[in-house]
């Protein structure tokens, strides 16, 4: 029977497994769970070099390393943006499936407020392509709206949007961000950084 390196016992230890298990003892080899349980169940894998951790009754649960999340962010945008998110995360396999659920969410809102969209993908709807200022002006000609694209680093805003913010064709572009323009110098809708 292989030792355990660690054993932590005395503790509330969630095991997430199918049951959310909660045991108080945990036996582990380097990164590797050897058994959970009461002490004697987990007593045979104690050898000479195990090194006990008593919990002293603290909670422990398993953990993950995340190197790059935005777990607030996730969190606003389900409270307050309209979710846009093409499949399989969210239903959008379309720019009319954003139009109808733009559509949705200005019905009986009064105009002039603004409508947020956070999972815009223009990568992952069948027409891979963003939307024209034009288009964007028709689906929300009453409102603001601001689509934020999944990345994180883009949007796209409508003429109402710009209005409301002060943006105009002549606005120079910010430190670090880029206002889009088509080639007569018209601001296409696309907000970078």
């Amino acid at each position: 029977m292989q030792q355990a390196t660690h054993i932590y016992r005395n503790g509330t230890i969630l095991t997430m497994d199918s049951r959310c298990s909660i045991v108080s003892c945990l036996a582990v080899s380097g990164e590797t769970i050897l058994a959970v349980g009461s002490e004697a169940e987990v007593a045979p894998f104690q050898g000479p070099e195990t090194h006990i951790v008593d919990l002293g009754g603290r909670f422990m649960m398993p953990g993950f390393y995340d190197c790059h999340s935005h777990f607030m962010r996730a969190g606003m945008y389900n409270k307050y943006y309209l979710d846009v998110n093409s499949h399989p995360i969210g239903d959008v396999r379309t720019h009319s499936d954003i139009r109808r659920k733009v559509r949705e969410a200005l019905s009986g809102m009064p105009a002039g407020e603004w409508l947020l969209c956070a999972g815009y993908d223009d990568t992952a709807v069948a027409e891979e392509r963003h939307f024209t200022l034009a288009e964007l002006d028709a689906m929300a000609p009453d409102h603001p709206l601001f689509l934020r694209h999944i990345s994180g680093h883009l949007a796209l805003c409508n003429s109402k949007a710009f209005e409301a913010a002060g943006i105009t064709d002549e606005t120079l572009n910010p430190s670090g961000g880029v206002f889009r323009h088509d080639g007569n110098g018209r601001l296409t809708g696309l907000v970078e950084e």
